[in-house]
């Protein structure tokens, strides 16, 4: 019989999703599993409490919550080397890399899910000692996740970022950053709207933003938004909505397995690692091939 441990996120998610959960739990305790649900109240509860199923021989985490609880929950199974899975069960304001992975957001399709157990390796990304599964990003619009109020995000899901980005597009169109990239694969200095360093292809509810990247290739995926003129930045922004941004002459596009990012002037850049605030510059990147384990479809 399978130990399941439960995270949940109760303040993360959309109006609805907590009906839902419940209703997971019922069926998981019909079918006799035995599982224990701890709910996270601050920061690294949930990294604290995987680590802690680790060490209590649990064979399966099932985290319920947004991209920062499953990067918490990411961190604790790669610094344990375990091959126990973690099964995401999508109940955040976006869920990019459970997006990625097409993972189902109704409690009957998950516990199908959880009952198959076919699980996968994936890639993360090791961040100046951090760890990231979905993105590290910097620059426009990467602040919106820890900025949109918590309210806002509960009734509006994902929309809420979409009207903070247009509440802040004045100002974003205008903004830039000096940055130097080295890289084996890219060395440049350029001015830039943004970056993202990519696992998956989804990025703040976009499921187009990184069209070719895939968590278990061994690499990232590199997009550096150069600073374009602004009667170019509607076509650009247009492009990216169709994931046709990559063949722009303002983007800066690579894959890569390790690069440094370094900021070249006196301004101030928040860092955003899975939608949480990150460390400083300079930043360091690797990729760990294979380092976690995620219950998936096959």
């Amino acid at each position: 019989m399978k130990k399941l441990k439960i995270i949940q996120n109760p303040s993360s998610g959309r109006v609805g999703f907590e009906d839902e959960f419940n209703e997971l739990c019922r069926i998981l305790l019909n079918k006799s599993y035995l599982m224990h649900l701890f709910k996270t109240q601050k920061k690294d509860d949930a990294y604290y409490e995987a680590k802690l199923a680790v060490n209590e021989g649990y064979d399966m985490i099932i985290v319920s919550g947004g991209d920062g609880t499953v990067n918490e929950v990411a961190k604790a199974l790669y610094e344990t080397r375990t091959d126990i899975p973690m099964a995401i069960f999508r109940t955040g304001t976006v869920n990019d890399f459970a997006t990625h992975l097409k993972l189902p957001n109704t409690a009957e399709a998950f516990v199908r899910l959880v009952e198959a157990h076919h699980k996968i390796p994936v890639d993360i990304g090791v961040i100046n000692g951090d760890v990231f599964i979905n993105i590290a990003a910097a620059g426009i619009f990467t602040s919106i996740a820890h900025e949109t109020k918590k309210e806002v995000k509960k009734y509006l899901g994902r929309s809420a970022y979409y009207l903070e980005a247009m509440m802040n597009l004045p100002k974003s169109l205008t903004q830039s950053y000096r940055l130097k990239v080295t890289s084996e694969e890219f060395n440049h200095e350029d001015d830039y709207h943004l970056f993202l360093i990519t696992n998956s292809s989804s990025v703040g509810g976009f499921d187009k933003m990184s069209p070719i990247a895939e968590i278990q290739d061994g690499y990232f995926d590199c997009i550096f938004l150069k600073k374009a003129p602004i009667m170019m930045q509607a076509d650009l922004f247009m492009k990216i909505l169709m994931g046709k941004h990559l063949e722009s002459k303002y983007v800066d596009f690579f894959r890569s397995k390790h690069l440094k990012i370094e900021l070249m002037d006196n301004q101030k850049l928040d860092l955003d690692i899975d939608g949480e605030i990150g460390g400083d510059f300079p930043i360091d990147i690797e990729v760990v091939p294979a380092a976690i384990y995620v219950i998936a479809e096959e």
